[in-house]
């Protein structure tokens, strides 16, 4: 697919400091999605608001943009500019995989590390906070492994004393939740009681 283009950032005196290719709103994400410590460190010497982002090519294919990508960091070096990309273009680093032989090193050097017990529990409350809004959690994700303390179950208990009794009734994959007295009226119209 042809949505594909260059871009340039631009400090506010307009000189180029990044060269990028991508689709969708990638040139205009100044902060998020970006590792380059470099390219942040302009960013917050100049303010956000005063980047300039300026889209050199549009239409292109994935491949034709990192082509192109290369071709303007090569040109806007040769012209002395001093650029934070940390590769020459193309597909740069997303994707980037190790091999099985670097992962091994890694491996290696990171076994047998014991981390400090205030390591450990920095990592557990991170990871905690994670886990509640973890998109594979059943049920309430939103509450996931927090229980109600006893006042609250106490308001939640008062607050449905004063409700009036529901009942569920469906009928061809659809649902209700009608009133007691309701009941004969629905059954004769074809509802059985439950949810689908």
């Amino acid at each position: 697919m042809n949505n594909f283009y260059t871009y340039l950032h631009l400090r506010p005196d307009g000189s180029p400091f990044y060269v990028g290719a991508g689709h969708g709103r990638r040139a205009h994400r100044l902060k998020t999605g970006r590792s380059n410590s470099l390219h942040r460190k302009i960013i917050d010497e100049y303010g956000i608001k005063n980047i300039i982002i300026s889209i050199v090519e549009t239409g292109l294919t994935k491949e034709e943009a990192f082509t192109r990508e290369q071709k303007l960091i090569a040109e806007l070096k040769s012209k002395g500019h001093q650029l934070c990309n940390k590769t020459d273009g193309g597909s740069g680093m997303p994707g980037f995989v190790h091999t099985e032989e670097t992962c091994n090193k890694i491996s290696a050097a990171l076994t047998g590390q014991v981390k400090s017990v205030e390591h450990r529990a920095k990592l557990s409350k991170a990871t905690s906070r994670t886990m509640k809004g973890n998109q594979y959690a059943k049920g309430n994700k939103y509450r996931l492994g927090t229980k109600h303390s006893e006042e609250t179950k106490t308001k939640i208990s008062n607050a449905a004393k004063g409700r009036e009794a529901r009942l569920w009734m469906q009928r061809e994959g659809k649902c209700a939740r009608i009133k007691p007295d309701q009941l004969e009226a629905f059954i004769d119209d074809g509802w059985k009681r439950g949810r689908k």
